[in-house]
């Protein structure tokens, strides 16, 4: 017995050490970040405004493959892109901006209708997007944009195209910075959006 108690507490010490092999260790998850909705307009403005009775399709955004995926990416030199460790996008960005504008233009007095293209939704215009660039630049303490929309009508001709490049400075080198300075960026360009495409569309 004296013999047998020692085995038995040397078995059960070797089975506890192969189960912990077997369980992989938790891993935290990445933390997930995602736009804001914009803003929707005053009141007294739409009010004011008829709507043109006009039906837009956004479509999703051209990118580069970084910015089709759910990775958060830094520049650290010109030509040097990374992800950052453990942060992801909820969704992808070009997704994001696409859902965001869509719904900031739908909800302008003047358009009828705005939506994310898909099939069956016929539209007399359709809004074409090429995001470029959507960085942190870690070098310069910025954030590098470079966007440009496109209006086309249902013939495929284009009306209107108009490009931006931003450099907005960021407070701080992190993800929280990063996405702070995105959103005052972007509620201030959909505004500009809305404004170029209402112009076009009210032209005779």
């Amino acid at each position: 017995m004296r013999i047998l108690l020692p085995l038995i507490l040397t078995s059960l010490l070797l089975m506890g050490c192969a189960d912990s092999l077997l369980v992989p260790d938790p891993k935290a998850a990445p933390q997930q970040w995602l736009l804001k909705g914009l803003p929707s307009p005053p009141a007294e403005l739409t009010s004011k405004q008829a709507s043109l009775g006009i039906f837009l399709a956004v479509e999703r955004p051209t990118a580069p493959a970084p910015l089709r995926g759910r990775e958060i990416w830094y520049r650290s030199q010109q030509h040097q892109l990374s992800p950052f460790a453990m942060q992801i996008w909820a969704e992808s960005l070009d997704q994001q901006i696409q859902q965001r504008i869509s719904n900031f233009l739908g909800q302008q007095p003047w358009l009828e209708t705005s939506l994310p293209d898909q099939p069956g939704y016929r539209s007399a215009y359709r809004l074409r997007i090429t995001l470029q660039e959507w960085y942190l630049n870690t070098a310069k303490q910025q954030l590098d944009i470079a966007i440009q929309i496109n209006l086309l009508d249902s013939a495929g001709t284009s009306l209107l195209q108009h490009q931006w490049i931003a450099q907005p400075p960021v407070a701080e080198l992190t993800t929280a910075a990063m996405l702070e300075t995105s959103q005052v960026w972007l509620e201030a360009w959909a505004i500009e959006v809305s404004d170029l495409l209402s112009k076009q569309l009210r032209t005779p």
